[in-house]
């Protein structure tokens, strides 16, 4: 009898090792997940982020296409620098400096273009009276770390 009480008692500690082996495996499992979910929810963020970041420069390029269209003299007669645009009655202004909107911050820099002998575009020569030069960068701080978007056009007469 003595021999049947030693075989359950080495039996139910093998079986509390297997418990533990198991527990221990299957919290590693879960931690894996949690990290792995974590990762996707900062990712799924930042294209959030990125997407209305873009949706914000491609509507400052629009506006600009469209007050170009307007009043090409008073559009090229911007001086080169930064700016942002804000809706004044029922059209557009361009206003000088960069924006605050919620978590991005919006600029319009407005370069007017050179273009040397051979009509190439250069950083210095001729000024172009027939085109301007736009880049409508959006950016925001995300998780510490510094994003933008930046969309560059040519815009012409």
């Amino acid at each position: 009898m003595n021999n049947n009480f030693n075989k359950i008692n080495s039996q139910s500690g093998v079986s509390l090792i297997e418990l533990l082996v198991a527990l221990g495996g299957s919290i590693f499992v879960v931690m894996a997940i949690v990290g792995l979910l974590m990762s996707s929810m900062r990712l799924y963020k930042l294209a959030n982020n990125r997407s209305e970041a873009v949706n914000l420069a491609s509507q400052s390029m629009e506006i600009s296409f469209m007050l170009k269209n307007k009043d090409w003299e008073k559009f090229y007669s911007l001086a080169d620098g930064e700016y942002h645009i804000v809706p004044i009655d029922d059209s557009w202004e361009y206003v000088a400096g960069p924006t605050q909107d919620g978590l991005y911050t919006k600029k319009l820099n407005i370069e007017h273009v050179y273009r040397d002998n051979s009509a190439t575009i250069t950083d210095v020569g001729t000024v172009d009276p027939d085109m301007v030069k736009i880049r409508s960068i959006v950016s925001w701080n995300q998780s510490g770390n510094s994003e933008n978007i930046e969309l560059v056009s040519y815009i012409s007469r």
